[in-house]
């Protein structure tokens, strides 16, 4: 082996060699997000297949634990197919519609440029709510990979952990119901049939609960769905399951601030630096970009963030009545780690 591997969970430490990965918490008494120290992006394209495949497999073991990871003041030769290089040790990318390509991205079919400029890429992306991307199709993205290229004074990617909001819905009065409950949501297809998931999933790699979420941009719900009791919601309805998905969110935000004074262990704020890259996992973290990320380029200058994202390999499997995972298990199993 290569790289040594410092990880955030000990547990994961591999054998010495040539050169250390460390990876540290981005905040204390946190589990959401980790920092990458001693890896070179850029660099690491030009080595052996063993090395790159040893240093995806190390960045996998933190999403997996993490969720997140974050690299600082990698090179700006990775724009464009360094970006799509490095992806792709992570699974297919995703090749973008027609109608998501822009002149200005410096690898069209892939590479996906949001701005708060028309002209540099596509504005108004990601603030309508809390979300993971590509429930427009059948199988999700599995990964995102977001880098920074031109950075804004202010703006923020917010993330949350949604193994944290399927907790406390499976933990509510009615959670025999939140299980019961499909996603509906309109194919990005033109002409196809709406694409369904269950509202709560098991992780296809951790198998921790999860929330197939879009607070902004939902067609509807069904109970029940493929039984003999199916009943889709009307949009009163809808709204109003959507309003108590918000309620638990809040919840989570109120239930940190109580719980510390310096750390709500759910969320996420990242201000982005000139160099930053991330890697996040699309099903265990919603995100929202925040709102001043698309205040005029006079207020907090130029923004531009490319983004990548990794074809999902699964279709959501529910969390089922009855099968639900043994959360004081799993949150023992988190602290020891």
């Amino acid at each position: 082996a290569c790289f040594f591997c410092l990880h955030a969970n000990p547990s994961h430490a591999m054998d010495d060699a040539n050169q250390t990965v460390r990876y540290t918490p981005l905040r204390s008494f946190s589990r959401l997000g980790v920092e990458a120290h001693g890896l070179d992006l850029f660099e690491l394209l030009s080595r052996s297949t063993e090395e790159k495949e040893l240093a995806a497999k190390s960045i996998q073991a933190e999403l997996d634990d993490f969720g997140l990871v974050v690299f600082r003041d990698q090179s700006s030769q990775l724009a464009g197919e360094g970006h799509a290089a490095v992806s792709r040790w992570f699974g297919q990318v995703f090749e973008l519609p027609p109608r998501y390509q822009h002149l200005k991205s410096p690898l069209p079919s892939v590479v996906l440029p949001v701005s708060n400029v028309s002209e540099e890429g596509k504005v108004g992306v990601g603030v309508s709510g809390w979300h993971i991307d590509g429930l427009t199709y059948p199988k999700p993205f599995s990964l995102s990979v977001y880098r920074i290229h031109c950075t804004p004074r202010l703006g923020s990617t917010c993330f949350m952990r949604l193994s944290d909001l399927a907790d406390s819905l499976l933990r509510d009065s009615v959670a025999c119901s939140w299980v019961h409950l499909t996603v509906s949501i309109f194919s990005s297809q033109e002409g196809a049939e709406p694409v369904f998931h269950p509202l709560i999933f098991s992780h296809p790699r951790t198998l921790r609960p999860s929330v197939c979420l879009h607070t902004g941009k939902v067609g509807g719900f069904v109970w029940h769905k493929g039984t003999s009791n199916e009943r889709a919601t009307c949009a009163e309805e809808t709204r109003e399951i959507v309003a108590r998905l918000k309620d638990h969110i809040d919840a989570l935000q109120r239930c940190g601030d109580a719980e510390s004074t310096s750390v709500n262990a759910s969320f996420y704020n990242h201000e982005w630096k000139a160099g930053d890259i991330i890697f996040s996992d699309n099903l265990s973290l919603a995100h929202m970009a925040s709102s001043e990320t698309q205040l005029p380029i006079e207020t907090i200058g130029l923004r531009v963030m490319h983004r990548i994202v990794v074809v999902g390999s699964e279709y959501l499997r529910s969390t089922t009545a009855g099968n639900e995972p043994d959360i004081k298990k799993a949150r023992c199993e988190d602290d020891v780690r």
